[in-house]
């Protein structure tokens, strides 16, 4: 999908569920169908920003593509002809969306950093989905903490924490403190990821601590940053896990391997 198309505000057909009015602001995931998004969340488009050594610098804003139809659903298949909004594809091509990721609960630190500076930054690995932030040509995010002493390169690390969508990485400024998150207000962005020199559709990176319910119920453990699968083939769904770029590269290695 070019940057021109994702633009135009594709009308969905929402019979895929009853649309009922809703104030509250919140993402209810239907079983085995879309996001349906109530209340008044704004919906953008970001891409990323590439070096022309292809790593991904920073976000870079598109535009708004909100629907004027409230509420309105996101496709979860990735195979809608109105991408990203539903058109009941899912139910055409049987989409298996089962939620299997551990989202209602705290995660386990997986990697601990440490500056000389006291700036402690935090992985989880159930939440990181690939963006490429945390890695330039340079180094990757513990070169520019642990492993340095520049107070201009853990400048860099902070931004690559801030840069991440899915929230699995964070920082705090000492090791006991608490994390620091840019106050987002609640909204959800169409990502545009960068693979192979062009842009991809990625996940829908949700910020705010919007509130998400998956099918069965249970509400998600609040988070100010965490990215929901828009490809259908995440093996973590309703999560993101990186799938789309894995599948983007192959499919643009056999097109440039076909002439």
């Amino acid at each position: 999908m070019d940057k021109l198309s994702i633009l135009e505000k594709p009308e969905a057909d929402y019979n895929c569920i009853m649309a009922t009015e809703s104030n509250s602001n919140q993402i209810r995931i239907i079983s085995h169908g879309p996001y349906r998004v109530e209340g008044n969340i704004r919906l953008y488009v970001y891409s990323q920003e590439m070096s022309p050594q292809g790593e991904p610098l920073s976000w870079i804003f598109e535009g708004e593509i909100t629907p004027e139809k409230r509420p309105y659903l996101l496709c979860r298949c990735g195979k809608s002809k109105t991408f990203p909004f539903c058109d009941n594809t899912h139910i055409a091509i049987e989409f298996d969306g089962d939620e299997t990721a551990a989202t209602e609960k705290p995660l386990k630190v997986d990697v601990t950093l440490h500056a000389n500076d006291g700036l402690t930054i935090r992985k989880f690995h159930p939440l990181c989905m690939s963006s490429g932030f945390c890695v330039r040509v340079a180094g990757a995010i513990e070169d520019y903490s642990e492993f340095s002493k520049d107070p201009e390169d853990h400048k860099i690390a902070i931004k690559m924490v801030e840069d991440c969508p899915s929230g699995s990485l964070t920082y705090s400024l000492s090791p006991d403190g608490e994390d620091i998150e840019k106050p987002y207000a609640m909204q959800i962005a169409l990502t545009r990821e960068g693979v192979e020199n062009e842009l991809v559709n990625g996940p829908y990176w949700v910020m705010g601590y919007v509130p998400i319910q998956r099918s069965d119920k249970v509400p998600f453990l609040p988070r100010n940053r965490v990215t929901l699968c828009s490809c259908g083939n995440s093996r973590q769904k309703p999560l993101c896990d990186g799938m789309h770029r894995m599948l983007a590269e192959y499919e643009l290695s056999k097109k440039r391997h076909s002439f």
